[in-house]
């Protein structure tokens, strides 16, 4: 047997130090099949494999379930070999006379190696006499590698620089091999995506969009957490809304760790506390929360947000090993909403990194929207919405779960505050967290650098970097994806400012890309020109109309907040909630949410055929195009565009 083979055999045997859960004999089952597959080499692949090389054997364990390990001391020489879990695999032939030119794609994942550790990967490629190989591409977390042919003299060069490889051990004429070093396996990635502007396009610099996608390891290490849950009691929720906002509430705690400390705040003129400082998250303590929140939050009185958050922001410890995280939950709107801003930005300033983390979730349309949106920027989190109720408890739920447990805090890129020219979504960035990734998006001109390294915090003290190289598309529309977002992010800081540069620019992207924003209005017009159009050889012409009206399609505003509403405590379940008036004859014949039904009364049967068809195709295009985008967190984006 080969040093190749031992090294197989060897890394086979720790396997077994592997835990998969009830059925444990997947790791001899696995080694089994292996031997019997071979034949007489036992261990010497057929196909690419990838091999996890092991010089450490503490740190081989299921990063998706890890188990108590004992300790192993000692290194290997020559390192172990694991082959990787493949995930996917292609293969794309073509055949010229007798010969076939052969690409392989294949997607490979380091499973045996604990979240917190690294190790290098070996490609090992099978050959014959009569096979070439052209060349090869690695792409791993960002990083991406290929080889390059280059003259003998200018190879020998890079020798004196290049260390050892204990692939020098393995190589044969059947083999060949190489080795990227230090693989992560904690699974947060990311990519750069960069697109040209359009030809008619209003803005000519280059698209971009950024992106850090969270682990999909359900086991990933996360943050202690420090969570203060602000729920609005004003008389305006009473009743459906309330109920539902606390049982989202009571099921977020469910989802706390014992190591994890929280408290509560009901408010509507004043405040009402849970404690009166943070708890552990201990199930005594969160069955007390349950029974609090069930016998002290009742709706009553007016709404102040200014003052829960001031007490909120100074309830938390300075410890770097927690991430503080505030959830603010309300339906109304307040006059002080620019003040609230300034003072949040002031005190996040005087914290630094450790400032508390501020989450929104506004309910129903008299809440300004923007507000809170602009205000969770500003706090480095995340925003939310739900308009009606029966959907308030489900989305809120989804809200926590994505927001609340971070993977990687204080994330920062390199190149972004450096650069002329530069237009981004957004400057204060976020946590990725395990249901949220973190998507920049932005214009740059042509001197954008290839090249970006982002840094983060993780969970067990280590600095994470990812290095990014830019990557131009290839038929994704990233503008499409991106106008939503800087329609959303534009108006909102055009309401905090109140510029009318601003409001023009909301304006020209929204006309443009056929968005409705808050500054646009989308009306129906009947056609008053003569068109003609062929069908079965012969010409039908439509004539001309003889009342030529437009009508206003509604729905697709959400507003700055009713302050009035909120004063008067109107409920939102009330008729005004759905803010109709009339503004003129015909303006109201056709109202149609974003890709809602026509309810239109005087259309008749043939207009309503006419918009169900536009709906199966709407719904096509909404589908597939959402589907595309998966991998960038657009699922948000698909639920901003179809609304509830």
């Amino acid at each position: 047997m080969d040093n190749f083979e031992k090294a197989v055999e060897a890394g086979l045997a720790l396997t077994k130090r592997l835990y998969y859960g009830r059925d444990d004999r997947a790791a001899e089952m696995t080694a089994g099949q292996s031997k019997a597959e071979l034949g007489g080499r036992k261990y010497f692949p057929t196909a690419p494999t990838v091999y996890a090389v092991i010089s450490d054997p503490a740190i081989v364990d299921n990063p998706d379930q890890p188990s108590y390990q004992p300790h192993l001391h000692g290194r290997w020489d020559p390192p172990a070999l694991i082959p990787m879990q493949m995930n996917r695999v292609e293969l794309e032939v073509n055949c010229v006379l007798s010969s076939a030119v052969v690409e392989f794609r294949g997607s490979f994942r380091v499973h045996c190696v604990a979240t917190n550790r690294k190790c290098d990967c070996r490609v090992v490629v099978p050959r014959s006499e009569k096979t070439s190989i052209l060349g090869a591409e690695v792409d791993i977390s960002g990083r991406s590698y290929s080889t390059e042919l280059a003259p003998i003299e200018e190879a020998k060069s890079y020798m004196e620089r290049v260390p050892k490889d204990e692939d020098m051990k393995f190589i044969q004429h059947q083999i060949f091999s190489f080795t990227i070093p230090q693989v992560s396996s904690d699974d947060v990635f990311g990519g750069l995506l960069v697109q040209p502007p359009h030809p008619d396009d209003f803005d000519k610099r280059n698209i971009f969009c950024l992106y850090i996608l969270p682990a999909s390891n359900l086991h990933a290490k996360v943050f202690r957490r420090e969570v203060i849950f602000l729920i609005d009691t004003s008389a305006s929720i009473q009743g459906l809304p309330l109920e539902e906002s606390k049982n989202a509430v009571s099921a977020a705690l469910m989802n706390l760790r014992p190591t994890d400390s929280f408290s509560i705040m009901s408010f509507n003129e004043e405040i009402f506390s849970f404690s009166s400082s943070l708890v552990p998250a201990t199930e005594e303590k969160i069955e007390e929360a349950h029974q609090w929140l069930s016998e002290t939050c009742h709706a009553t009185g007016g709404t102040s947000i200014l003052l829960p958050l001031n007490e909120a922001m100074k309830m938390f410890s300075k410890s770097l090993s927690s991430v503080p995280q505030i959830f603010l939950i309300t339906d109304g709107s307040v006059k002080d909403e620019k003040n609230i801003c300034h003072v949040v930005q002031n005190h996040i300033r005087s914290m630094g990194l450790n400032s508390p983390r501020i989450s929104t979730f506004g309910i129903g349309l008299y809440c300004n929207h923007y507000f809170l949106r602009l205000l969770a920027q500003i706090g480095r989190g995340h925003y939310d919405a739900a308009y009606k109720t029966g959907t308030i408890t489900l989305q809120m739920k989804r809200f926590f779960n994505a927001t609340s447990s971070p993977l990687l805090t204080n994330v920062s890129i390199d190149t972004l505050g450096h650069l002329d020219s530069l237009e981004v979504s957004t400057t204060l960035l976020p946590d990725v967290s395990v249901g949220c990734p973190l998507i920049i998006m932005g214009r740059c001109n042509e001197s954008f650098p290839n090249s970006h390294k982002v840094t983060g915090s993780l969970a067990d003290g280590r600095e994470l970097v990812i290095n990014l190289k830019a990557q131009k598309t290839k038929g994704l529309l990233i503008d499409k994806v991106m106008a939503k977002q800087q329609i959303d992010i534009l108006t909102a800081s055009a309401w905090f400012s109140g510029s009318n540069e601003l409001v023009d620019q909301v304006t020209t992207i929204s006309m443009q890309s056929s968005i409705p924003c808050e500054f646009t209005q989308m009306t129906l017009l009947q056609a008053s020109e003569k068109k003609t159009s062929v069908t079965q050889g012969k010409e039908v012409h439509f004539p001309k109309s003889k009342h030529v009206k437009p009508c206003l399609v509604h729905g697709l505003h959400v507003g700055f907040g009713n302050v009035m509403a909120t004063d008067k405590n109107i409920l939102i379940l009330s008729d005004e909630a759905h803010g109709s008036t009339d503004s003129g004859k015909g303006v109201n014949c056709c109202n149609m949410s974003v890709f809602g039904d026509c309810t239109c009364t005087c259309c008749g049967p043939d207009v309503g055929s006419t918009f169900a068809h536009s709906w199966n195709d709407c719904t096509i295009a909404v589908t597939q195009y959402c589907a595309a985008f998966a991998c960038l967190g657009c699922f948000s984006l698909c639920s901003n565009l179809c609304g509830n």
